[in-house]
């Protein structure tokens, strides 16, 4: 039973799922093999993590951004990549990222990517390769130990932004999804991504709010690109969305800095509900631009003792706490969805 780092939250942890296996632990192979800084592929093993590859993109010019999610910094990306993770930056499907791949099969061969193996002084570029594609069998299955991972980073935009929404009860939900898939539809390469959630998700992270305070839904949606793109993209979006909301909020680095010299200018604001919910915001826009940090991890601990974090960084397994996500695939329609 291999695992990268053994985090990688509500779909696979350390824990096998029958008795009488090895565990394998990937993460002491946690080299960086080949960065270009031009075309943004990248080679990883599989205990690299979110924090590390933010730290070695900050160092190298911080041109790329790193898939991030809500497993947190100590997340390793090729687990997530395998196990077709998503996430609000660009590339959110993240196995579709994968460019290529190295795997140590069940007889003790290695299994490499077509044009890795024909191309040995440069980094495959190209996913396909040649003929079938079985780079896909790696996905998902235990055909192979993977040790070798291509990955295409997204380029780090001019600006990011990140916008927001209430529904109110007399709306449906229906309705709403079905604009925000016309939505990213007419705008693939500005809406990087979106994310509709319901009231419980929103009092999870605002846990000081009760529930009849929290809208039925709340939506956020992440722009990146050109300054003058972002700022098109958001008036539109803002004058599609305003007949589902009372308001469309923007938020982006500018404004984080307003507010947090306004919070330090007068302390006794530090104090009011509103910091904290400004504070979940601040770090909710963080994982969307790039920067992985551990805000979604604390949702863990809703259903229970909301403050309860035994252990830093955050790590359920060595609590005892377990987790499991429900990620149902249904038609982005209004029926499927209500």
């Amino acid at each position: 039973y291999p695992v990268s780092t053994g985090r990688n939250w509500g779909y696979n942890g350390r824990s096998p799922f029958q008795s009488g296996g090895i565990l394998l632990d990937l993460s002491p192979m946690n080299k960086i093999l080949e960065y270009d800084k031009e075309s943004g592929v990248i080679t990883l093993e599989p205990g690299v993590t979110q924090q590390q590859l933010f730290l070695f993109l900050k160092k190298n010019g911080d041109r790329h951004v790193v898939p991030t999610t809500g497993a947190g910094p100590h997340c390793s990306l090729v687990g997530n990549a395998l196990e077709r993770g998503f996430g609000l930056t660009p590339y959110a499907d993240h196995f579709s990222a994968v460019l290529a791949l190295r795997a140590v099969l069940a007889n003790g061969k290695i299994y490499e990517s077509p044009f890795s193996s024909i191309f040995k002084d440069r980094q495959s570029v190209f996913k396909w390769g040649l003929g079938p594609y079985i780079d896909g069998l790696f996905s998902q299955s235990n055909l192979g130990v993977v040790t070798h991972l291509t990955l295409a980073l997204a380029p780090r935009p001019e600006r990011v932004a990140m916008f927001y929404f209430s529904v109110p009860k007399s709306i449906s939900i229906g309705e709403v999804s079905d604009e925000v898939r016309d939505i990213l539809r007419d705008y693939p390469s500005v809406v990087a991504g979106f994310n509709l959630m319901d009231g419980l998700r929103i009092q999870a992270v605002t846990s000081n709010l009760s529930l009849d305070k929290i809208a039925p839904w709340t939506g956020i949606g992440v722009l990146w690109g050109e300054t003058a793109l972002v700022e098109v993209a958001f008036k539109r979006v803002r004058k599609r969305l305003k007949k589902f909301s009372t308001g469309v909020s923007l938020l982006d680095e500018r404004r984080l800095r307003v507010f947090n010299r306004l919070f330090d200018w007068i302390p006794a604001l530090k104090r009011l509900p509103a910091y904290q919910q400004f504070k979940n915001a601040e770090q909710g826009f963080q994982i969307l631009s790039g920067y992985p940090n551990e805000m979604a991890l604390r949702l863990i601990y809703w259903k229970g003792d909301k403050h309860k974090v035994l252990v830093e960084p955050i790590n359920p397994d060595l609590e005892g706490t377990g987790l499991i996500w429900y990620a149902p695939i249904i038609p982005a329609n209004s029926t499927s969805v209500e």
